[in-house]
């Protein structure tokens, strides 16, 4: 890769406020140089669903504020034919509940992406991303949210083909009584999947939990999860675990990460890597299912406990028919 492009990488990697990426100021893409100007040459064609809410879109960010005591749900389609950028501002108001569908495909051989989530007083955010990018794109993404009192988020991210996909996914949990659950699934083949997956723990009597679910052929994923519990952060909760699911040789790593610096907590992590079991396979096949057919309910039954995290039931149904769609053609 060309060395300004890593560098160009390494700096969109490390640029963090006290709410992320900077809630109320859109991210500036240009740069001084002209390689990097010409980087980011094709501005996405994003639509949306109709909504109460206000939504702005500035050049490549879109600023999404969900007022208060509302329940919105909210369907992103971003289509990308070249190299492209794009970042969202999110920030929902109290005592309201947003769901997010964020739904990525297209090409381009570099595209990013940023998305800054900020959760009020005793509201609740999910923000559900599927990538379905042609298989010579690459996509780095960097989501970071802030939890405010007695609020609740749920990242999602489903990755399903691309090239490589590098994720970064940050939760911060602010006040008192918020929580956060981070999913992380992916189907991969001939795809490397890089995932950086982290719980912050700020205050006293918070909970998170990060779950990381893949299946895997011809492919390679590394999968890092951090639960990080600070001084001030008693009586907290924070949970994390990784399922690999292989269908040949393909390689998978797991890095679980527990960081305390409070003793009266409850932490766990821990992860798996299988393969189908054939006995299981071959009783169904005993029952009447073909094999195609009985490796598809395995697979079906092995993304489940990510599937009942969702409460949209069309959000649901699109990773349902994806995961079934991609099982076909890779049996």
């Amino acid at each position: 890769m060309n060395n300004l492009k890593v560098e160009f990488l390494e700096e969109f990697a490390n640029l963090n406020t006290s709410y992320g990426l900077g809630i109320s100021n859109p991210i500036n893409i240009e740069t001084k140089d002209s390689f990097l100007k010409k980087l980011f040459e094709s501005s996405p064609k994003i639509s949306f669903s109709k909504n109460k809410s206000d939504i702005k879109k500035e050049e490549n960010t879109v600023i999404i504020k969900i007022p208060q005591n509302v329940i919105e749900d909210v369907h992103i389609q971003t289509k990308t034919t070249k190299n492209s950028f794009f970042h969202f501002n999110i920030i929902v108001g109290k005592n309201s509940k947003c769901i997010i569908h964020h739904e990525l495909s297209g090409k381009g051989s570099l595209i990013m992406s940023a998305v800054d989530l900020v959760c009020e007083e005793n509201s609740e955010a999910e923000f559900v991303e599927s990538v379905l990018l042609d298989k010579k794109s690459v996509y780095y993404s960097k989501k970071i949210s802030s939890a405010g009192f007695n609020s609740k988020i749920l990242w999602v991210e489903a990755d399903f083909s691309a090239k490589k996909i590098y994720s970064n996914i940050t939760s911060n949990l602010d006040s008192e009584n918020s929580s956060s659950k981070i999913v992380n699934l992916f189907f991969a083949d001939n795809l490397i999947i890089d995932s950086n997956l982290k719980s912050i723990h700020n205050t006293i009597n918070t909970t998170s939990d990060i779950l990381s679910k893949g299946i895997l052929r011809n492919a390679e994923s590394f999968v890092r999860g951090l639960v990080k519990i600070n001084k001030f952060a008693k009586n907290s909760n924070g949970y994390q675990k990784s399922d690999v699911l292989l269908l040949d040789d393909s390689k998978a790593v797991s890095i679980p990460d527990l960081e305390i610096h409070n003793n009266d907590v409850k932490c766990s992590h821990g992860s798996s890597i299988t393969r189908l079991d054939e006995a299981k396979v071959f009783y169904m096949q005993s029952r009447g299912l073909s094999k195609e057919q009985a490796q598809l309910e395995l697979i079906e039954g092995f993304f489940n406990p990510v599937l009942q995290v969702l409460s949209v039931d069309r959000v649901k149904s699109f990773l349902q028919k994806q995961i079934e769609t991609t099982a076909k053609v890779k049996l």
